[in-house]
């Protein structure tokens, strides 16, 4: 009893979702039942329109002809029926799934940052297109053949034992030993669905890793060893493949031969009643048209079964995802005016996967109103995580985070997000236009105040030389622009927004002198402006700000203006030095 209903919790926890999402598409469903039901009605009055009343009299035409009007007038009725069915189901898997893909999408964008870092992208992608595509399937296939058939074996079975009930119970008794078959290797088609599945996953984030690095592959010469890396998992796939339609094969064809020997015992007994005038032929021939269908609607029904297993690998992992919890949602409290006051106090952090590596440790740190800071210090030291803390892209482990003297965890993490302007080092370009990337720092700016923030950033001038201007599009990542054109295009995006605090990760790093003295002028310039944190490695930007902060394994190790800490700080001058001389050289 347990091992059944181990076998069945699979297929259990597909219709309870299936379920679950059609419940919002009522009138869909409806009319897909009753579709179903009336074409099935239909099908089943075939065999009792085909042999009239009181059977089929070859010496009366009219009686002939209207047996074969009635079963005309029957296949339109199931035609129309059919074509209902068809829509009805189609239009229900189609909406059910573009509803189940929206709520996907949007669980998987308010995860925090840590899970998107664990989980590929590839793989979130794999959920949101081959998995709902298998419930989508199991929506238009499945589930309409499973009621349909259950139909239609209800009926048969039922037309059978009125036919004539010894044959019936000798049909009947045919039925389990089919399904045996099924029972036994259900577990193995199950477990070699979701092997295939898995390897074929794979073989999308090896593509998927080539082409999005395309340039390295090239820059290295590359391709026949991704071609080769892609090919073996291709082949890990196919042989995956090959044991799951492996096991399907035998399963149906072992089905399907106890079946059909059952059908052939049935007709062999049916046909001795002839013989023994116990049974009419006209009988007969009905009960073998409703054995027929009562066969075919069984054996649907165990492929349905099958299929129901295959997509079970895909409900699992839909639904583990489905569960993740609402990260951004449990905060109510929203960011109003910022004056741009930002207090680090005893913040510890590490990262979920490296626990026994603290990043941050007891920093503290003040920043006044509109105060432009440059973050400096060596490779891992802490500087980029300290952004990120501030934006609520990590949970600080221990101490806190103050904005104008109030917790930063106390806030919705958007709302926080939306009133920082940042920049990073390694620019977000979409395939998308310029103006719609530009706009994406403030989605109600309007195309002055767009163009406004390129003219500033310096990438007007490049965007004005483009074919369509700032409409023209972008290519995927950005791969229309130069490196340098890409930051341009993201510090336009962060200038738009016209936050109070803005953050810069090494902001100028891919741009020219000029370029970049333009942007220092603009986020350096006089007046208060807004508070700025900039990550910084560049001599001239780290001269630019009003004070710097030299960040040493993870904490503060000094601060101060560039003479001060070349005269106070040893550290400081041995990240320094090298550019210093390049200077003077």
């Amino acid at each position: 009893m347990n091992r059944a209903l181990e076998k069945a919790m699979p297929v259990a926890r597909t219709l309870r979702l299936l379920a679950s999402l059609s419940r919002n598409r009522l009138p869909l469903l409806a009319g897909a039942l009753t579709s179903i039901v009336v074409a099935t009605t239909f099908a089943l009055a075939v065999p009792i329109a085909a042999r009239g009343n009181r059977g089929l009299d070859l010496n009366s035409l009219e009686k002939i002809d209207n047996i074969f009007l009635t079963l005309a007038l029957i296949s339109v009725a199931i035609g129309v029926a059919t074509a209902m069915r068809v829509y009805f189901i189609n239009r229900l898997a189609d909406e059910v799934t573009n509803d189940l893909r929206g709520q996907l999408f949007s669980r998987l964008l308010v995860q925090p940052l840590e899970f998107h870092q664990q989980q590929p992208s590839t793989e979130l992608l794999s959920r949101l297109t081959s998995d709902i595509e298998h419930l989508r399937i199991a929506i238009g296939v499945s589930f309409s053949v499973a009621i349909r058939s259950g139909i239609m074996l209800a009926g048969a079975v039922t037309m059978l034992f009125i036919t004539d009930p010894g044959l019936a119970l000798l049909t009947i008794a045919a039925i389990p030993f089919a399904s045996v078959p099924i029972a036994v290797g259900s577990k193995h088609l199950r477990t070699s669905a979701r092997d295939y599945n898995d390897l074929l996953a794979q073989s999308r984030v090896v593509a998927a890793e080539a082409l999005g690095h395309i340039r390295a592959v090239k820059d290295f010469a590359r391709e026949p060893f991704e071609t080769e890396r892609h090919a073996a998992t291709l082949n890990a796939s196919v042989s995956g493949a090959r044991r799951r339609t492996t096991w399907q094969s035998v399963l149906t064809a072992l089905s399907l031969i106890v079946m059909l020997l059952g059908i052939t015992a049935v007709l062999w007994t049916g046909t001795h009643k002839v013989m023994d005038r116990t049974l009419s032929a006209g009988q007969l021939g009905q009960f073998a048209m409703y054995a027929v269908m009562c066969g075919m609607a069984a054996a649907a029904l165990l492929d349905t079964w099958g299929a129901l297993q295959r997509s079970a690998g895909a409900t699992d992992r839909i639904t583990a995802f489905g569960d993740l919890p609402h990260h951004e949602a449990q905060e109510t409290r929203l960011v109003q005016a910022l004056q741009g006051c930002i207090r680090f106090e005893n913040v510890d952090f590490w990262y979920a996967a490296a626990p026994d590596r603290p990043v941050l440790r007891r920093l503290n740190l003040d920043i006044a109103k509109g105060e432009k800071v440059a973050i400096v210090g060596a490779s891992g030291a802490g500087k980029s995580t300290l952004l990120s803390l501030l934006l609520r892209l990590h949970p600080v482990r221990a101490g806190a985070i103050f904005i104008d003297g109030h917790d930063i965890s106390t806030f919705q993490p958007a709302s926080i997000r939306n009133a920082i302007g940042t920049i990073s080092q390694a620019p977000a370009i979409f395939g998308r236009s310029v103006l719609e990337n530009i706009r994406y720092g403030k989605l109600d700016a309007t195309d002055e105040d767009v163009r406004n923030a390129a003219v500033s950033s310096g990438a007007d001038a490049f965007i004005s030389e483009l074919p369509a201007g700032y409409d023209e599009p972008l290519g995927e990542r950005g791969a229309r622009l130069s490196g340098g054109q890409q930051q341009r295009v993201a510090i336009a995006r962060a200038l738009l927004k016209r936050a109070d605090i803005l953050l810069l990760d090494e902001p100028t790093s891919a741009l020219d002198s000029h370029a970049e003295q333009a942007v220092h002028d603009h986020v350096f310039g006089t007046g208060t402006g807004p508070t700025t944190l900039i990550v910084a490695h560049r001599l001239q930007t780290i001269l630019a700000a009003d004070r710097i902060v030299l960040i040493d394994e993870g904490a503060v190790a000094a601060t101060g203006s560039h003479e001060e800490l070349l005269i106070r700080s040893a550290r400081y001058r041995d990240l320094i030095r090298p550019q210093m001389q390049a200077m003077v050289e």
